[in-house]
Formats: C-alpha cells, sequence, structure tokens
C-alpha cells in the first residue's frame, strides 16, 4: 500500500525583537554593499525572504522607519563626497554624479523590499520605497542650503555663457533637468525643476532680451531688428530644448515676442481698428441699404483683419485682443449698430442661396456673428432680429428654414438657450399653423358653402413674436370676416378654451382687379390695403369715397389708414387717385380708383410705406423698459444673496451680471437703487450711507 502523502500549511514564524534585529542588520549590510557597488556575493532570494519573513511578523512599520533612516544616512554621504569633490568640480557635476550613483543603489534595493511596498506601502497609501527614497535624497541633497544655493547659481551662470555665444556644457545642464524631474513631488512632478531651472531661464531671458532689444533697435533698422529677433528667437527654442525641456518653447517663445514697443504696437493697433470702424459708420444712414451696405463693410474689414492675424502675427492672441478691443470700442460707438446687423443678415435670408452660394452665405454669416459678440447691446439686437426673423417668416420670405435654424442654433451656442427660446417657439409656431391651415382647407372643401377664395392664418403664441400686443379694433369687410368667423369656428372646435386675437398689420394677400378696360392684375397688397380697397367694390364707377368715409368704414388707426393711402395712391403703383396733391394725406381728401393704371408686370407687388422711427421708437422704448426690469431683478438677486453691500461692489456685480445682455450705466443703475428703497425692497445703512441692506 503507498504512503499517504500529507501537505501541511506553512508555518509562519513568529518573530521576536531579537529575531528582527538580526534579519535587519543583514538587510542594512546588503545596502551598504549595494551602495559600494560589491554585491556580486549578495543572494537577492535571501534578502527578499528576510524581508518577507519580517513583514510576516508585523515588523513593517518598523522596517519602512528604518529604511527611510538608511536612506538618509545614506543620502548625507553623497552630500559630504558632492561637497568634498566641488574643490575639482563644479556643483552641478557633483549632484549629478551622486544622484547618478544614488539612482542605481535605489534601483536595485527597491527590488528586495518589492514586498513591503505590496503588502504595507500601497494599501496604507505610503509612498513605495522608491519614491520614499527619492524624496529623502531631495530634502537632503538637492534641498540643502549651500548644495541648493549654488545649484541656482550655476545654472543661471552656465545659460548666460550659453547666451552670449561662449563653449558650455549642455549636456550637463541637460542631465540637471532630467535629475530635477525625476525628484519632483509625486503630485507636481515639474515643480523643482520649475522652481531651480525653468523659472530661471525663463526670468534671464525676459530681462536679457527687454536689455538688448532696447540697444539693437536703437542703432538698426527695423527690417533688421525684426531679422535679429526671429534670430534670438530660434537660438532660444534650440537652447531650451538642449539644456532643458522643449514643454518650455511655448512659454520661452511667448516671453520673446512682446520686444521693446510690442505694446505700443498693440495700443496703435486697436486705435486703428477703431478709428477705420467709426469712419465706415460715419457714412452710414438710417435706410436699410446704407445698413446693409455699412455691415458689408465692416464685415470686410473683420475678413482682412483675420487674415492679418494669421498670417502676419500667427494667431497671437494679444494681437487678436487688440484688434478685438478695437473693432469693439468702434461698433459700439455707431448709431443703431445692432438694428445694422438684423438689417444685414435679413438681406442674406431673404437673398439665400438664389443669390449666393453656400459657401458666400455660411463665410457672411460666420463673421456677422464675429460682429456680435463684439455688441455691447445684445438685448437691442435680440429685439430687431426677433422683429425681422417674424416678417420672414409671416410674409414667408426666408430663402431657406434651414439656414434661419442654423443661425438661431449659433446665437444660441454665443448666448446660451434661454436667449434663442422664443425664436425657436416662432418656428414652432409656423409649423403647427401650417397643418393647422391644412385641415382648415380640407374641412371648407367638404363644406355646402365653400369659401370662393384660399385662406390662411398664423397662429402666433402670445409672447414669442414682438408683434402679439393686443391689436387695436378694426371692422374687416365682410369678403374677409366670413373667412375669418368660420376660421375661429374650427380653431375653436378643436382648441376649447383658447383666445384668438386678429392682427391685419401683419398680414398680406392678393386681389384680383376687375374694373381695367386693357388689361387686369392681380395685386399682391397688405391686409390693411386689401381693407380699403374692398370698400371701393359698388363704387368703381364715379363714385369716390372720404378720408373720412374710408377711416369710418375701416375704424384702422389714423396712423395706420394714412401710411394705406400712401401706399396705394402715392407709391410705384398708384391704385387710387387722390383729390389733393402730394404726398401728404388730407382729413379731406377723397380717393377713386385709378381706372388708368397699367403695369408691364401680370402680378404687382404694393410696398406698405414702413413707419420706421415710429416701429424705432417703439422697439427703443421697450428695450428701456425691459432694462429698468433686468436691473432691478439683478440688484434684488444679488442683494437677496449678500444682504449687505456698499455702493461700488453692488456697481460693479450689477454691471457684470448685465453685460451678456447690455452696458448697465451707473446712472441707470442708481435710479433703480433709489426705487428699490422707496418701494421697500433695500434701505440705507443708518451708520453709513453709501452701505444698502435687504428687507426681506
Amino acid at each position: 500500500m503507498a504512503k499517504r502523502v500529507v501537505i501541511k500549511p506553512y508555518k509562519a514564524v513568529s518573530a521576536n525583537n531579537e529575531f528582527s534585529e538580526r534579519n535587519w542588520s543583514l538587510l542594512q549590510d546588503a545596502m551598504l554593499s549595494i551602495e559600494r557597488r560589491q554585491s556580486s556575493s549578495l543572494s537577492f532570494e535571501q534578502l527578499y525572504r528576510t524581508v518577507y519573513n519580517l513583514c510576516l511578523g508585523h515588523h513593517e512599520a518598523e522596517v519602512y522607519k528604518r529604511l527611510n533612516q538608511a536612506f538618509a544616512a545614506m543620502c548625507l554621504r553623497y552630500r559630504a563626497a558632492a561637497e568634498t569633490g566641488l574643490d575639482s568640480q563644479t556643483t552641478l557635476e557633483c549632484l549629478v554624479g551622486a544622484y547618478r550613483d544614488y539612482f542605481l543603489v535605489v534601483n536595485t534595493v527597491k527590488d528586495i523590499f518589492l514586498y513591503l511596498d505590496n503588502t504595507y506601502c500601497k494599501p496604507k497609501h505610503f509612498p513605495i520605497v522608491f519614491q520614499m527614497a527619492l524624496a529623502v535624497f531631495r530634502a537632503e541633497v538637492v534641498l540643502h542650503d549651500m548644495l541648493n544655493r549654488q545649484l541656482r547659481h550655476e545654472v543661471r551662470h552656465l545659460l548666460a555663457r550659453d547666451r552670449e555665444g561662449n563653449h558650455t556644457n549642455r549636456t550637463l545642464l541637460r542631465s540637471c533637468a532630467v535629475m530635477l524631474v525625476s525628484l519632483g513631488p509625486t503630485d507636481d512632478s515639474w515643480s523643482l525643476f520649475h522652481k531651480h531651472m525653468a523659472r530661471i531661464h525663463e526670468d534671464e531671458c525676459e530681462s536679457y532680451y527687454a536689455r538688448h532689444g532696447t540697444e539693437y533697435l536703437d542703432h538698426h533698422s527695423v527690417k533688421e531688428y525684426v531679422a535679429y529677433a526671429h534670430a534670438r528667437v530660434r537660438e532660444e527654442i534650440e537652447r531650451t530644448e538642449e539644456c532643458l525641456d522643449a514643454s518650455l518653447c511655448p512659454s520661452i517663445t511667448k516671453l520673446l515676442r512682446p520686444l521693446p514697443e510690442i505694446q505700443k504696437l498693440q495700443e496703435a493697433i486697436a486705435a486703428k481698428f477703431e478709428s477705420d470702424v467709426l469712419a465706415l459708420g460715419s457714412s452710414a444712414t438710417d435706410d436699410k441699404a446704407s445698413a446693409v451696405k455699412l455691415i458689408e463693410q465692416l464685415v470686410g474689414l473683420h475678413e482682412k483683419s483675420t487674415i492679418a492675424l494669421r498670417d502676419a502675427f500667427h494667431q497671437d492672441r494679444d494681437f487678436a485682443f487688440s484688434m478685438a478691443t478695437g473693432f469693439e470700442r468702434g461698433i459700439n460707438k455707431i448709431k443703431n449698430a445692432a438694428e445694422s446687423l438684423c438689417q444685414y443678415i435679413d438681406d442674406i435670408h431673404r437673398r439665400g442661396t438664389k443669390e449666393l452660394t453656400d459657401g458666400e452665405m455660411e463665410s457672411r454669416l460666420d463673421h456677422a456673428v464675429a460682429i456680435f459678440r463684439h455688441l455691447e447691446e445684445k438685448d437691442v439686437f435680440d429685439k430687431y432680429y426677433k422683429l425681422y426673423l417674424g416678417k420672414r417668416l409671416l410674409l414667408h420670405k426666408s430663402a431657406s428654414d434651414d439656414a434661419e435654424r442654423h443661425f438661431i442654433a449659433r446665437l444660441k451656442a454665443e448666448c446660451g438657450r434661454s436667449w434663442t427660446a422664443k425664436m425657436e417657439g416662432m418656428f414652432h409656431d409656423i409649423e403647427v399653423s401650417k397643418t393647422l391651415a391644412e385641415d382648415f382647407r380640407r374641412a371648407c372643401s367638404k363644406d355646402k358653402n365653400p369659401l370662393s377664395y384660399d385662406f390662411d392664418a398664423s397662429i402666433l403664441t402670445f409672447g414669442h413674436w414682438p408683434a402679439t400686443s393686443p391689436s387695436v379694433t378694426c371692422i374687416l369687410p365682410d369678403a374677409m370676416r366670413q373667412a375669418t368667423q368660420r376660421f375661429e369656428a374650427h380653431y375653436h372646435a378643436r382648441h376649447n378654451g383658447r383666445k384668438l386675437i386678429w392682427q391685419p398689420t401683419l398680414g398680406h394677400g392678393e386681389l384680383k382687379t376687375t374694373y381695367l378696360a386693357k388689361r387686369q392684375h392681380v395685386l399682391q397688397v397688405t391686409t390693411q390695403c386689401m381693407m380699403v380697397l374692398l370698400n371701393f367694390n359698388g363704387h368703381l364707377a364715379v363714385d369716390a369715397l372720404s378720408y373720412g368715409a374710408l377711416l369710418e368704414a375701416t375704424q384702422l388707426p389714423e396712423k395706420d389708414l394714412q401710411r394705406t393711402l400712401q401706399s396705394l395712391a402715392c407709391g410705384k403703383h398708384v391704385l387710387l387717385t387722390k383729390s389733393s396733391s402730394g404726398k401728404t394725406i388730407h382729413s379731406d381728401d377723397n380717393f377713386k380708383l385709378n381706372h388708368r393704371f397699367s403695369s408691364k408686370a401680370v402680378r404687382v407687388k404694393v410696398q406698405q410705406v414702413a413707419a420706421r422711427n415710429e416701429e424705432r421708437e417703439v422697439t427703443e422704448k421697450k428695450v428701456q423698459g425691459e432694462r429698468r426690469l433686468e436691473i432691478e431683478a439683478c440688484l434684488v438677486r444679488i442683494m437677496k444673496a449678500r444682504r449687505q453691500l456698499g455702493h461700488n461692489e453692488l456697481q460693479i456685480e450689477t454691471i457684470k451680471q448685465l453685460a451678456p445682455r447690455f452696458k448697465a450705466q451707473p446712472a441707470q443703475i442708481k435710479r433703480r437703487v433709489e426705487d428699490l428703497i422707496e418701494r421697500e425692497f433695500l434701505e440705507r445703512d443708518p451708520d453709513d450711507r453709501t452701505v444698502y441692506r435687504y428687507l426681506a
């Protein structure tokens, strides 16, 4: 019968203090042998097992502590040797040699204590043996007062000699850089290198070229100076790569870039851009064509600046900032700059790809966004852009909905989602209106008494659109009233509880003439023009309608009626004749259909006289009203968070928070503060009148 073999578990040796001291002596002697390069007779397996046994005996902490002390003693010996060698070698040579020898020793010793790393250092998040050894060398040798002081002095001296063209041991400097990087702390390995070499190098570069650059410029031409500057930059980059580290090259290049007179050059560039922009703005007028031309010229100037920044200044941030500063100062001094930019964008979207290629359209909109970034009155741009966008959508004048949405996406990227939420709501309303119009047409086709003409209505959400304030009361002609009543019934059947308010000022339509003797035309007019013209049904022969009769029949506001009659009687296409001469509409005027009207085109588009000044006044009034509310809301928000704040601090914080919308003026802020005090949102501190308190 075969003998039964039993494998028993390893029986750990219970280590006592005497056993630990004997094993530690063995390890300490081995470290001394490795340091003296007499390690050929050592058994590394035995040394590893010794560490293993000490750790099994729960002496890890003591081993780690004594190992630290052993490395400290070793570093003291290396430091003493380095100090002794200063008679025949430089400090750099001594330190680099000591580190090279020490590194070889540590690299061997760490393998012996590998079990200590895995079972003690890593679980307890202590530095592993290798890191701990380097930290000891850093503290005891490199950061020693005398050696550290001499190290910095020699680094500065060697770099200065090399910069002057003298022969220098670049390999030694590079070895020193490698040493300092490897000796850096674990959380920031580059800190030691930056403190002892990189910062010295940067400081010396800056002071040297500031001094020598000025001297060279005093005795040479600008062309020679530029060539000299480029040559020295190349030399300094090469020196940085060979003596220190290539990662420092960008910072060295940045230091050498602002050579003497560069700051003045940047200021001159900013002033030049500002003057050029103002020169373009001074020739602009209030009409749309002039506004579009102005922005086109600004786009051209911006495009040239982009090319110059790329080709001449290599995308230099400081020069880019100077150009942007000058451009921004100039454009914000131009009257109605925000409105002009909106008119330019409106012109692009109306023309679309019919007159512009995709690339041209994309490029122009890119530059428009770049100009938009420089605007301080972004809230004014917001108002006018919504106004022109609404007209394009309602009159179907936009060449491409995709281009419109893409541009709004750019604005969202610039200003945030809340800034474009209403614009996106306008597009949603148009999509819903299209679906509703299709449903209405299908319902009318099935009706016993279908409409004799096409009728569409756009449902606009109150608050999304810039002109959705409650409409003035007006009387629609019977033909139009029939369609609106049927549409209201159709809409309310699907959306119970909603209220429709008609906006005749935003509509348009087509009328077919039947009174002309030679040739009939299709008139493309606004809803208000339709209201006036349809009142002439039954008055085609000799009867004239007075201004008072038209006012009573339509119930339009007098300003709207006068503009409508001007469009019909005094415009390019004279559809009505009036009793008085000139282009002014008088209250005693009588109007007749112009039976002599003729045009080469079958479809005749009648342009409505625009109330430009009135529209601008209304928009500016709304902007100022909203600014007052925004300033008050911002003041309350700040004071609610801070509870007590001085006037200057409150003013600075308010301007900062409102900057993405507009530039708040100190006088505006002061008036809003006084108003909030009167309404008991704030109060003044009785001890200091410049300090405000928030009242809950």
